[in-house]
């Protein structure tokens, strides 16, 4: 698990680790958590995506002799990169985003691991990040929307959706990217419906329709996710890439509705 340490990265971890899954976390910071096994790496430099993958958890595991190397890992979930817009230079962004998962996939690839999600990002699309205010062309949007980001981290993200791509094709083996919105801890649950008042007149047209503007507020909060639904992604991700054929895998549609996710968000407004 690349990114294990960052701010989705270790609830997801602990979350199958309550699941029994064994989890290597690779970061540039330890995940404080007795059950993790730590690796302290860099995603931009492949050799230590390499080593990672073709090593032991722990030393525990390092002096059993009844462990094999080859073929170690199950899958790999990479969560590692720079998480926004505006914490680091603009070809920063896209050099560590870009590098970093070609490097993790690759690596997986050619070591055999068949299963590899992705975090992506609803920032595809471009309305966050955007240089102004962006309106959706339609609603709801769907995962065949046109993906055309004006921004470094938006545009790395697709950049690494087609790097999946490229490598799903070469090899056959399943790739998830999961398109991951704005992500509130449990403790910041309760400053959600400030957000939601703070952000969405930015939102607004001058001349706009109540009904209009209700699509739109709503829409705009489809895109923020609690950890509740990211780290049920994942597991639902690993249940489709272990349990299902992958023909079965591309068939089905896994994704929760737009207007399911609207009546949870109206419920969580009363409550």
């Amino acid at each position: 698990f690349t990114g294990g340490s960052g701010k989705a990265g270790r609830h997801v971890i602990n979350y199958l680790i309550e699941k029994k899954h064994k989890v290597l976390n690779f970061d540039l910071n330890p995940l404080e958590n007795s059950k993790v096994n730590n690796i302290i790496g860099d995603i931009t430099f492949s050799g230590q995506i390499y080593n990672a993958l073709t090593d032991f958890m722990n030393i525990e595991e390092l002096k059993s002799d009844k462990l094999n190397i080859n073929n170690y890992f199950d899958a790999v979930v990479h969560f590692a990169a720079i998480p926004r817009k505006l914490l680091k230079s603009d070809d920063e962004t896209f050099r560590v985003n870009t590098i970093g998962t070609y490097n993790v996939i690759e690596a997986a690839v050619k070591l055999g691991i068949k299963k590899i999600i992705i975090a992506s990002s609803e920032t595809t699309y471009g309305v966050c990040f955007a240089n102004g205010n962006i309106l959706p062309k339609f609603l709801p949007i769907e995962e065949d929307y046109d993906v055309n980001p004006m921004d470094s981290y938006g545009l790395s993200k697709v950049v690494n959706e087609k790097t999946a791509r490229a490598f799903q094709l070469r090899s056959g083996f399943d790739i998830y990217a999961l398109r991951i919105g704005n992500v509130f801890e449990p403790d910041e649950y309760h400053r959600f419906l400030e957000f939601f008042k703070a952000e969405i007149p930015l939102l607004l047209p001058k001349n706009f329709n109540s009904i209009f503007f209700s699509l739109i507020s709503l829409s705009y909060f489809y895109f923020q996710v609690s950890l509740i639904e990211l780290k049920d992604a994942v597991l639902k991700s690993f249940i489709i890439i272990f349990f299902r054929s992958k023909k079965w895998a591309k068939r089905e549609n896994h994704s929760v509705s737009f207007w399911v996710l609207i009546s949870r968000f109206l419920r969580s407004l009363k409550d």
